[in-house]
């Protein structure tokens, strides 16, 4: 029995952003009458609630035994599923936002929380928990092809249950969650201008309603970040992880972005797929590799990403670019987060990234709608109503030809300027 639950936590690990995100994405309406915000409520509050919750997770103090907070948040993320579940049952719409809320606020503390609380599994497992997740995955997308609300929702439920039992069976010390309770309030600045951004900006993308006054507040929302966490990037690899958490979130936004253009809804399940196959690849690559190869794995891995992301350009190499440059990016991310610095505030430091990314490419799209469709919200309708048309073909090529051409040149500047530093330091070290 306790193999079975922890199957369960180990597939839950791989789905922890995947599963709820499409389960709760598909759960937007667009046909009601009552317009697109109210129905894409639970899908902004989830979102939202997600990222903000890893700039919360230490801001009552120093964690002293991981265990525990991971029960407090899997009680969090079961209980919102549950309440969602009997929202959607019954068809009340503010047990499914506050559930939302909820398992937004405890699947955010999965990240950080992984190397501590699922502790290492047997080989055996690991291969029934990948069965597994291919299985949740096929099963969704049978469930969102049939419109089976209630079955998307159970399945995540019992994943999700699964893991609760797992967190609650394993021994653990005495010692209490916190050190000491203490709040600090600064923590709550960048958390609370974390949830406003990402509100303003899915928002935006799941309705196309958004006003000048609202973009000013935004930059603004930037600014402060970046004032809040101006020493951060004096660290080339702390550098180097916001420009993949920010390729990385590009690589998935505008996937999806790219098949509602195209009207091809049935193929964003092969997309997440892909996403997830790379991740798993990654992290049997790196396991793969001797102490001595891991600093040229870094300038491959961040050469396969610049070849994935010329593959995306052409349509007919779209998906098979994407499969290249998730991949290199994973392996990259994993190589970065091992010999970089503050390995604490990486989460951190890809959430900025993310939303960044979101911004630029939000910017870009009314940019180019504009230009060549005379209307700034004109692109985003493919996302918001699940319509297509022939014109908007060019434009969204147009965009990720942008969007990619930043991200090689930044990322070429990051990266090589960071590569220096590491021959400099391993010459001094006599590595070299």
């Amino acid at each position: 029995m306790k193999k079975s639950f922890a199957v369960s936590e180990e597939a839950l690990v791989k789905l922890y952003i995947l599963l709820p995100n499409i389960v709760f994405a598909f759960l937007i309406d667009v046909k009601k009458d009552d317009g697109t915000l109210h129905t894409a409520l639970p899908f902004i509050l989830l979102y939202c609630f997600q990222k903000m919750g890893i700039f919360t997770l230490d801001s009552f103090g120093k964690i002293t035994n991981y265990l525990k907070v991971l029960r407090v948040a899997l009680s969090l993320a079961l209980l919102g599923s549950c309440l969602a579940l009997i929202g959607v049952s019954g068809h009340k719409e503010i047990l499914i936002d506050l559930g939302a809320i909820l398992l937004g606020s405890g699947l955010s503390c999965l990240p950080l929380l992984d190397k501590e609380a699922f502790g290492s599994r047997l080989p055996k497992i690991k291969r029934w928990a990948l069965v597994l997740t291919l299985v949740i995955i096929g099963l969704v997308s049978l469930a969102i092809k049939y419109q089976a609300k209630f079955f998307e929702l159970l399945l995540l439920v019992g994943l999700l249950g699964g893991a609760w039992i797992n967190a609650f069976l394993a021994p653990t010390s005495k010692e209490k969650m916190l050190d000491h309770l203490v709040i600090k309030w600064r923590s709550f600045v960048p958390a609370g201008t974390i949830f406003i951004l990402y509100a303003m900006i899915r928002t935006y993308r799941q309705t196309a309603l958004i006003s000048d006054f609202e973009w000013m507040l935004i930059f603004c929302g930037i600014i402060l970040l970046s004032f809040i966490y101006k020493n951060m990037f004096n660290i080339f690899e702390q550098t180097y992880q916001f420009w993949l958490g920010a390729l990385k979130n590009f690589l998935v936004i505008y996937t999806l972005f790219w098949l509602f253009v195209l009207g091809k809804m049935q193929e964003i399940m092969l997309a997440f797929v892909i996403l997830i196959v790379s991740g798993l690849l990654a992290s049997q690559i790196i396991q793969k590799l001797t102490p001595k190869k891991l600093f040229g794995a870094e300038v491959w891995a961040y050469l396969g990403t610049l070849i994935g992301l010329l593959g995306m350009i052409l349509p007919k190499t779209y998906l098979v670019g994407l499969f290249w440059a998730c991949l290199c990016s994973s392996v990259a991310d994993k190589l970065n987060t091992q010999v970089g610095e503050n390995v604490d505030q990486t989460g951190k430091v890809k959430t900025l990234g993310s939303v960044v990314q979101q911004i630029f490419l939000g910017a870009t799209i009314e940019f180019v709608s504009l230009v060549m469709l005379h209307s700034p919200q004109a692109l985003i309708y493919p996302t918001v109503y699940h319509q297509t048309k022939a014109s908007y073909y060019l434009p969204a090529i147009t965009v990720r030809v942008i969007l990619i051409t930043v991200f090689i040149i930044s990322g070429s500047l990051i990266f090589f300027r960071k590569y220096k530093q590491q021959v400099i330091h391993q010459k001094e070290a006599g590595h070299v």
